[in-house]
């Protein structure tokens, strides 16, 4: 099962971006490695998008890659790759990558400042409809007051008669006896489903940030780093013709744990160490 530790080399050396740049040349590794800078470059954007995924679409040739990686001798593999992690730390650096990200993921606002807006204009229109129903209780306490007044002095209620037709009358009677029930205008707002709304865009905005992805994408490998279990024993399957791990728990593993082991130590750790360095310099 070892011997597929080449595999394993390229997907924590392309695909996480994991590693500290070192004094190996970049041209050196990918040369030496048949790989062409542009494939590195797709492959580390794709991977820095999804997370850890068992695929390498974005190389064409990826057979003739792991055929190359696997002439490495033991001992120099832990040094190629730091030197991939240099060329794709390199390139999440740069204003190329920076750029790419910005054109296909956008500019997301940022829900923390929606929730705010949403927070200012849901408290707007709450004080627009206290002061509403502020004006409307001073109307009555006025109507109140006149009703009042037009009570204890009948001739200028007479007056006031006098000088409105019979229909504004009969109107300010109601008024004086009823009071104004003229309602608040209605918010049909729904406050809740536009910050359910602002909230479901979180993960778009975090995606906007590539240095929240390749964060991320640091943290998740260096969690699965952690649970690999390098002296795992290896049995023939059922059938004899493949070897399985002897603990059923670990064939239940996902294939990128499964890679971490194929790779073994001087691959998994360096990386996992190299991860760690990474993520130390982006907090």
């Amino acid at each position: 099962m070892k011997k597929y530790w080449p595999l394993a080399l390229l997907q924590l050396g392309l695909a996480l971006a994991l590693l500290a740049a070192t004094a190996w040349r970049t041209r050196d590794v990918l040369t030496d490695l048949a790989l062409q800078p542009a494939q590195l470059e797709a492959y580390t954007f794709a991977q820095t998008e999804t997370g850890l995924r068992y695929r390498f679409s974005p190389i064409s040739n990826w057979r003739e890659v792991v055929g190359k990686a696997k002439t490495l001798p033991a001992g120099t593999r832990a040094a190629v790759v730091k030197a991939l992690g240099g060329v794709v730390k390199a390139y999440c650096s740069s204003a190329k990558f920076k750029s790419e990200w910005a054109n296909k993921h956008g500019n997301v606002p940022n829900p923390a400042d929606q929730l705010a807006e949403l927070r200012t204009q849901q408290e707007a229109a709450k004080k627009r409809t206290q002061q509403y129903e502020e004006g409307a209780q001073q109307v009555n306490q006025q109507m109140q007051q006149m009703a009042k007044m037009l009570k204890e002095n009948p001739q200028m209620a007479q007056t006031m008669k006098a000088q409105m037709t019979a229909e504004q009358w009969a109107q300010m009677e109601k008024l004086l006896k009823e009071g104004s029930k003229t309602e608040a205008p209605k918010d049909d707002t729904d406050w809740a489903a536009a910050e359910a709304n602002i909230k479901a865009n979180q993960a778009k905005y975090d995606l906007s940030k590539p240095e929240w992805a390749i964060k991320k994408r640091l943290q998740e490998f260096v969690a699965l780093a952690n649970t690999v279990d390098y002296q795992a024993a290896l049995t023939k399957g059922k059938y004899g013709n493949k070897m399985v791990f002897a603990n059923p728990d670990y064939e239940k593993k996902s294939a990128e744990w499964k890679m971490l082991y194929r790779a073994g130590p001087e691959v998994g750790q360096a990386a996992r160490e190299f991860a760690q360095a990474w993520l130390a310099e982006l907090k």
